[in-house]
């Protein structure tokens, strides 16, 4: 009896409490801060104060299985219209022709970051990246 009445003890509190962090480093957003875009073309799309210009490329890669497909040639991310980033050759890796774009402050710095798909199966696995306020620029991590 004095072992259940303690696990419940314990579980009333974890419940109670888990829920309550105070810091005052870290910036809590909701989860309907996420934005997502998919890209199938060249263009330009802008999230919060970033331009993203794209170049895509439809026969970046082959394969004996699908044929060609696509993927971004050149990806430019310019913030209050400077040039930040660059990143090449960012390929198509589940063959869609599409690329999904899903921005969100992943490390809870108060900056938005962003992660592109990879390889998908059961899980999709992505590719993050995180806006380093130092370098003021954004880091594949």
């Amino acid at each position: 009896m004095k072992k259940i009445f303690l696990l419940l003890s314990i579980g009333i509190y974890s419940i109670g409490y888990s829920q309550n962090f105070n810091s005052k480093d870290w910036v809590t957003l909701k989860d309907d801060s996420q934005k997502h875009y998919t890209v199938t073309k060249t263009e330009k799309f802008k999230i919060d104060n970033y331009l993203f210009d794209v170049v895509w490329d439809n026969k970046m890669s082959y394969s004996k299985n699908i044929g060609y497909y696509g993927g971004i040639k050149s990806l430019k991310i310019y913030r209050d219209n400077k040039l930040i980033n660059k990143f090449e050759n960012i390929e198509d890796g589940i063959a869609l022709g599409e690329i999904y774009f899903n921005f969100y402050d992943y490390n809870m710095d108060g900056f938005i970051d962003f992660s592109l798909p990879i390889d998908a199966g059961k899980s999709v696995w992505r590719k993050y990246f995180l806006f380093d306020k130092a370098q003021q620029k954004f880091k594949h991590i």
